[in-house]
């Protein structure tokens, strides 16, 4: 475990947006024309493409999202300029302007399987005081007292910055889990699996079930500074 930042207070922002489309391939193929040579002050972008695999069961019967853009960038004031470009040809777009914090990183490559989930916060629960308890108890249930990193190759959490601005209550997500694993270990994260069940039975604690999205997705970098 590392719970190294590596953007928030600092230098790098990253942006991810959640975006509902009809058609995936042809908004993949204008986004990746709108980047052309790249966005001002982009350092990486990639899309990820949800794959129709259920994870996880979706308690609170939100429809999956589509597809997953995030792009790191040297300031937040790049990082808002692009959202237009990450949001255009979308039906939906939730934009989060996140700090990124790396967790766990097993230095096995290649990597495999990628899972990304967004969620939000018990309304009893703060942004700060829900984002802590993930950051701190809940990672040592899971990887420490749950041996969750027998199966994990890379583990990050994204946690949404307190002062990013959403549209409607549905959209203010709180934090981000983003890990990957190999394929033939996706049994490990299944529902039944005791790292699971001790991870759901702890989410009690700052996250609300019903807003839980869970995507396992397909990873295509489009952009590298």
């Amino acid at each position: 475990m590392t719970g190294k930042s590596t953007g928030g207070n600092g230098a790098q922002v990253k942006l991810i947006t959640l975006v509902r489309v009809d058609d995936v391939q042809r908004w993949q193929d204008a986004f990746v024309e709108r980047l052309g040579g790249g966005l001002p002050g982009a350092q990486r972008i990639v899309v990820n493409i949800v794959r129709p695999v259920e994870v996880r069961e979706n308690a609170g019967g939100i429809d999956p999202f589509d597809a997953v853009s995030e792009g790191w960038f040297d300031s937040r004031a790049h990082a808002e300029a692009a959202r237009d470009a990450f949001a255009k040809g979308t039906d939906k777009a939730v934009h989060l302007l996140v700090d990124e914090v790396l967790i766990h990183d097993s230095g096995i490559r290649p990597l495999s399987a990628k899972v990304i989930v967004a969620f939000r916060r018990l309304p009893s629960v703060t942004r700060e005081a829900a984002q802590a308890h993930w950051r701190g108890r809940h990672v040592e249930i899971g990887l420490v007292e749950n041996n969750a990193t027998d199966f994990l190759r890379l583990y990050f959490q994204n946690h949404v910055l307190a002062d990013n601005p959403v549209d409607s209550p549905e959209d203010d997500f709180d934090g981000l889990p983003e890990y990957w694993l190999d394929e033939d270990a996706m049994a490990s994260v299944a529902e039944d699996a005791p790292v699971m069940q001790a991870i759901a039975e702890d989410e009690k604690n700052f996250l609300y079930k019903p807003s839980l999205v869970t995507m396992l997705v397909e990873e295509r970098p489009v952009f590298v500074a």
